[in-house]
């Protein structure tokens, strides 16, 4: 079964800790112990700790903890849909971000304006400079011109 961890940043001093969330003399996880916080839920994937937030009530953070167990536990056994849970994917190639966003924007806007955004945006694609091992750069704002860095 998958480990997920609940643990609660809480500020101590001028700091802010991630602590894990004590136990009572039962065994169970005493909610109260601590001072107020957020909630993050953590799991181990591949020998990397992984972390997210898990909300900012108890409930939210249990619901969290058992919808990230349920994903793992579903990429464990293998189960079509989950095989990648627990990984944060990349962020898609600019061309490919554009393309959702204007599918997006199309029903929410007039068609003049969405002909407008698109015109803009595929321009914008087409200057921006890519380096084919390496991704995208940002550009050099400071002087003026779009060099990678």
């Amino acid at each position: 079964m998958s480990r997920v961890n609940i643990l609660k940043r809480v500020k101590i001093g001028a700091r802010w800790k991630l602590l894990s969330i004590p136990r009572n003399d039962k065994g169970n996880p005493n909610w109260a112990a601590l001072p107020e916080g957020r909630y993050f839920i953590e799991w181990y994937l591949g020998g990397k700790r992984r972390r997210e937030f898990g909300g900012t009530t108890v409930a939210q953070a249990l619901e969290s903890q058992k919808r990230k167990r349920h994903e793992l536990e579903g990429r464990h056994l293998g189960l079509p849909g989950f095989e990648r849970a627990g990984e944060h994917s990349k962020n898609p190639p600019l061309h490919i971000a554009v393309s959702n966003y204007l599918d997006q924007v199309e029903t929410l806007k007039t068609p003049n304006t969405l002909r407008k955004y698109r015109a803009v945006l595929e321009r914008f694609a087409e200057y921006l400079p890519i380096d084919r091992t390496s991704g995208i750069f940002r550009p050099r704002i400071s002087t003026g011109s779009l060099l990678t860095s």
